[in-house]
């Protein structure tokens, strides 16, 4: 990004690609399940014309704020998912009027992996946080 005077700055408008996102999932014990409702023009979503994901974004960051009991993690998703599942789930509830994640969830922070480094790794996120949650929609 230029710093001469008039450059547009960019960053105002976007989020940093190499910045924190967040994932939820649901997990048996052996399969992972991206809880996430995107992209929007999948044939999930009838290619753009259901918009329920949209309410998706406030939904889990309200989930987000609501925990307290994070565990570190440095790694792949199943890494990661098999230690959470091992610790007891953090009571959480959920009030959005739209709700995607009820029930025995996981909740993620995740970085990508730098480009100079795809081919170290056989994953393409880290997770580095990861909360295991029995989120409650009634």
């Amino acid at each position: 990004m230029s710093t001469e005077p008039g450059a547009v700055h960019w960053a105002f408008f976007t989020r940093d690609p190499e910045g924190v996102q967040i994932g939820t999932y649901a997990f048996d014990g052996k399969h992972s399940k991206n809880l996430l409702k995107t992209p929007q023009g999948s044939p999930s979503n009838l290619f753009g014309l259901d918009r329920s994901q949209r309410a998706q974004g406030p939904e889990i960051a309200y989930i987000n704020t609501s925990v307290t009991q994070w565990a570190p993690c440095a790694g792949n998703l199943a890494t990661c998912l098999h230690e959470a599942a091992a610790r007891p789930a953090e009571k959480v509830k959920n009030r959005n009027p739209v709700r995607t994640v009820c029930g025995d969830s996981f909740i993620t922070q995740e970085r990508v992996v730098p480009w100079s480094y795809r081919n170290l790794v056989t994953y393409d996120r880290r997770v580095t946080r990861i909360a295991h949650l029995d989120v409650s929609c009634s």
